[in-house]
């Protein structure tokens, strides 16, 4: 089992006005998640939400809060997918806001950037998307733009995902070994010559062998041979 993520975080600096804005529609949007809170409650509430907040979010016949429900992929689930933190007002009147959640609800941010920060627009923020396991297709991202006028998005092309191990292995190339070089043969009289090291020794041999004794006499070795020659000395003392 895996757990995927869309994840992003980022700051953008509003007016205090849109600062305070902002509060209260997240106030609102806790509200009417609440399935304990009734019609008649909700209507008292959205009385004190602001001119402000009225006119971005206008009421409808059904519920005074309906307008909120647009910010949202389902109307059925109204939960912010991210945490807001401000930031407190310098001098000039700007709040500083942090973004930031690992189920990152990309196009509800957008939305309501779109309508309570209007002062940083253009504006935009990117997103990624992974997973705790290293499955393939399971990572990516993208960014949006937000602008006065629409909310464009667009994700990143993927890296052409490549097979999985097993069909790496099977269709890899085979594997190359370096040729076999047999040591080349002689022809049968060539193959039992004796080579040079080999008569320079049994030469060697001989020579001791017959060296004079104290009596004047050679000594002889009755059938020393070389290998594949012919008889080098046989006999009786002379």
């Amino acid at each position: 089992m895996s757990n995927s993520y869309t994840k992003a975080a980022f700051g953008i600096v509003v007016t205090s006005p849109e600062a305070d804005l902002l509060r209260r529609v997240i106030g609102a949007i806790e509200l009417v998640g609440d399935v304990e809170i009734g019609l008649e409650a909700l209507k008292a509430h959205f009385h004190g939400m602001g001119e402000d907040f009225a006119a971005l979010f206008p009421r409808t016949a059904e519920s005074p809060f309906d307008g909120l429900l647009d910010l949202f992929p389902d109307e059925n689930f109204p939960i912010l997918d991210f945490e807001i933190d401000f930031g407190e007002a310098d001098a000039d009147g700007r709040v500083a806001l942090f973004f930031s959640g690992e189920q990152f609800g990309v196009e509800t941010a957008a939305k309501l950037i779109q309508r309570c920060a209007q002062s940083a627009l253009p504006f935009g923020f990117e997103w990624a998307s992974d997973c705790d396991r290293l499955r393939a297709g399971e990572f990516g991202g993208g960014y949006v733009a937000i602008s006065h006028a629409a909310v464009a998005r667009q994700a990143q092309t993927p890296h052409p995902q490549r097979p999985s191990r097993p069909d790496a292995a099977r269709h890899s190339p085979p594997k190359r070994h370096p040729a076999r070089v047999d040591p080349p043969t002689l022809p049968k009289d060539e193959e039992d010559r004796p080579d040079g090291a080999e008569v320079a020794l049994v030469g060697a041999a001989l020579a001791r062998l017959t060296r004079p004794n104290g009596r004047g006499e050679e000594r002889v070795r009755k059938g020393v041979r070389t290998r594949g020659s012919s008889e080098l000395s046989q006999g009786d003392d002379p």
